[in-house]
């Protein structure tokens, strides 16, 4: 730019000088002529000296220069232009493979997953899969009749008062009985293909899809998931990867166990198994404080067993070590069945599936627990060869017959890539089988 600006101010100054010369030498010819003609012979420089060099009129070399810089301007300076902003553009569209380049600040980073569980809630009658070691919240209403209770999932801790950006994702659940949101859910559900609403089905039941949550009604009650989402490499939105997981898991559990049903309804509070009855009188049936001798600080993710006798839960420590228990619903006399951050019943009710705990860079197993002799089993034990097997929360065919759970496998050394798959394993045999 500096040498196209030099070069427009040098214009007039070589225009003069081109001008001087031509008069000068126009002037010179005609003194030739005269010095020839005349009797008496002229020194040239004489001749020179004696003759007045006309000068332009300012006007007409003022027009002359805007003409000239127009010429310019037209045949050089805004085609250079143009074929350099294209050629931007063009380099720009290549290192995006042709596509519109995205902006930075849109791209979201998904977190790293190695492992998933289940998590359940039985109050508010679903289960869906969560990443293994995030944060859960549970968001209750101020009023149990007309109130949204959230459950929210994060790897960051999560705040005292529940808002949309400070969870990956959440479970919102309605009662039918809050007018407006009832009303507002009919009003989308009749707009589904309109206004970028869209049919969506959770576990089967229909619903409608914003992009940003899935609402559908069940059994009384607006269940809502709602879900990070990313712009994609055409420019438009879609579920991360780990929110279509969530989706393709969550399932909803046996009608006896839905949200209305309050009596009878075993939780964990502060740390503390308790019961709720009917009337909601709270009843403690597993104190924190009696297992403090041992080393447990409280409990989490308590789950009943089928047949509603029996109970699991898992026992949290000042460390990262956790550990898995069981009893009846009474809370009466507690097992310690080993170290795990899960359990997952049989439908028959006598049988625990769970993962060990580690705190290293350990296999992740499944395990078996027989509730009638209480005997526990490592069933993955002789599977994996030289790599490291991560399993995830195992689940249980229909028939209890078959338990399945996917696994990260790792190289020690370093020298294979990872890969993922997943095991099915006969609970009679004992044989794995990878698919």
């Amino acid at each position: 730019m500096k040498l196209l600006i030099d070069f427009l101010n040098s214009i007039p100054s070589k225009l003069k000088n081109f001008l001087t010369k031509l008069n000068a030498s126009s002037l010179i010819k005609d003194s030739t002529n005269i010095v020839q003609k005349s009797a008496v012979p002229l020194p040239p420089k004489l001749a020179l000296q004696n003759i007045k060099m006309p000068r332009l009129p300012k006007k007409i070399v003022i027009i002359f220069l805007s003409f000239a810089v127009g010429y310019l301007l037209i045949r050089i300076i805004v085609p250079f232009l143009a074929r350099t902003v294209t050629e931007i553009i063009n380099t720009k569209d290549s290192k995006n493979g042709g596509q519109k380049e995205i902006p930075q600040e849109e791209v979201i980073s998904e977190p790293k997953v190695f492992s998933w569980e289940t998590y359940t809630n039985q109050r508010l009658n679903f289960q869906t899969s969560v990443p293994s070691g995030w944060n859960q919240k549970e968001y209750m209403p101020k009023n149990r009749i007309t109130g949204k209770t959230v459950v929210a999932f994060d790897p960051k801790k999560l705040p005292d008062s529940f808002t949309l950006a400070s969870s990956y994702f959440a479970v919102a659940v309605t009662p039918v009985t809050n007018k407006d949101e009832f009303d507002k859910y009919k009003n989308n559900l009749s707009q589904i293909g309109n206004d970028n609403i869209s049919e969506s089905f959770l576990d089967g039941v229909r619903g409608y899809d914003t992009g940003s949550f899935i609402s559908v009604e069940h059994k009384g009650y607006i269940y809502e998931l709602i879900l990070t989402s990313v712009r994609n490499v055409e420019g438009d939105f879609e579920y991360t990867e780990i929110s279509q997981r969530v989706i393709s898991s969550f399932k909803f559990i046996d009608q006896e166990n839905a949200p209305n049903r309050i009596a009878g309804d075993i939780r964990v509070d502060n740390g503390s198994i308790i019961r709720l009855d009917k009337n909601g009188v709270k009843a403690v049936l597993v104190p924190k404080d009696t297992f403090k001798s041992v080393g447990i600080t409280g409990f989490k993710d308590v789950k009943i067993s089928p047949d509603g006798t029996l109970m699991c839960f898992i026992g949290n420590t000042n460390s990262s070590a956790v550990f898995l228990y069981y009893s009846g619903v009474s809370g009466k006399s507690p097992f310690q069945i080993a170290g795990s951050p899960n359990c997952v019943w049989s439908h028959d009710s006598k049988k625990i599936a769970f993962n060990n705990f580690v705190s290293d860079v350990s296999p992740v197993d499944v395990f078996l627990f027989n509730v009638e002799n209480k005997e526990v089993k490592n069933l993955t034990r002789i599977v994996g060869g030289e790599y490291i097997r991560f399993y995830e929360i195992p689940e249980w065919s229909q028939d209890d017959s078959i338990i399945v759970s996917n696994f990260t496998a790792f190289d020690p050394k370093g020298e294979n890539p990872s890969y993922t798959g997943s095991s099915v394993i006969n609970v009679t045999t004992g044989e794995v089988t990878d698919k």
